[in-house]
């Protein structure tokens, strides 16, 4: 090999290193707001707000729970691979272990996805998750399956017959569009303000002029329903923005307008207060809030 090529090669080399550690600084300075996909997104509101999940989507087991006691998201590799769907990328399944108020330990299994029409297949696949983490794990997972977009009903459990050999899995699941928007409204729980920003988004996908409606009611909703008087509402506050930001993204001019909409929303006894919120944590901010603060501050 020649010299140059040498040199060229080192030097492509050393660019290439320094491109990399680069995007791992960006990633560690802006976590835990750096996205890298629609399962982070998911994985980060959960994992923020893992109670309140647990207590929307699965009351009858909300009170079986020991909160108090650290929750794991598993990451094996194995696992990693029972659940790979390549043909699917919108759909997110992770696997906690929490601990239970007795004291056993417990695997539960929640699954984010869009439901095709194939609702054989679905059921089944809910089944393979079940049987294959007990095989390989000796784990009875309980799963909780969260329809986002459920284009056809169905129930919610597998069942196979074969002559006299019967088998039926039962599963928790929760169809997104099923539920009504007043009811949604209703509720103090913040996911509950998830489930509406998925509404939304399946809605309003191909109008972004219902869209930008849509998103100015439901962060209006956020603003008066959890009003930034204590710890918990601000951080609820920040992780909805977040998530909605990412569920109803909307054209350049409408965001724009947007952020002078809710700019005349804000009394100047509030904006005081959200400003001196949002300052300590700009860093992590939602973009619409960021751009709000500093239209905010620029305006005043």
């Amino acid at each position: 090999m020649k010299i140059v090529e040498i040199e060229h090669m080192f030097l492509y080399n050393v660019i290439k290193e320094v491109i990399t550690l680069t995007f791992q600084l960006i990633c560690e300075k802006n976590e835990p707001y750096f996205i890298r996909g629609y399962d982070a997104l998911w994985k980060k509101l959960i994992a923020g707000l893992f109670e309140e999940f647990i207590q929307f989507f699965a009351p009858e087991l909300y009170h079986a729970i020991d909160f108090s006691k650290r929750k794991e998201f598993l990451q094996h590799k194995l696992y990693q691979q029972l659940i790979a769907n390549k043909k699917d990328q919108q759909a997110v399944n992770h696997l906690v272990k929490v601990i239970l108020q007795n004291g056993d330990e417990k695997w539960i299994l929640i699954h984010i996805g869009v439901q095709d029409s194939d609702t054989q297949h679905f059921h089944k696949k809910m089944f393979q998750y079940f049987y294959q983490i007990l095989d390989r794990y000796d784990q009875e997972i309980y799963t909780i399956a969260l329809l986002t977009n459920n284009s056809s009903k169905s129930n919610d459990y597998y069942y196979h017959s074969f002559y006299d050999s019967a088998l039926i899995y039962v599963f928790h699941s929760y169809d997104v569009e099923a539920v009504r928007i007043t009811e949604l409204k209703k509720s103090t729980n913040p996911f509950a303000t998830v489930v509406l920003a998925v509404k939304y988004a399946n809605s309003s996908r191909n109008n972004t002029t219902k869209r930008y409606s849509l998103k100015r009611n439901l962060l209006i909703h956020i603003f008066t329903r959890f009003p930034i008087d204590t710890k918990r509402n601000n951080k609820y506050i920040h992780a909805l923005v977040f998530f909605i930001d990412y569920q109803l993204p909307l054209p350049k001019e409408l965001q724009q307008k947007l952020i002078r909409e809710l700019a005349t929303y804000f009394k100047k006894e509030k904006i005081i207060i959200y400003q001196n919120s949002w300052k300590s944590n700009q860093s992590k901010l939602a973009p619409t809030l960021l751009e709000l603060m500093d239209y905010l501050d620029n305006r005043h």
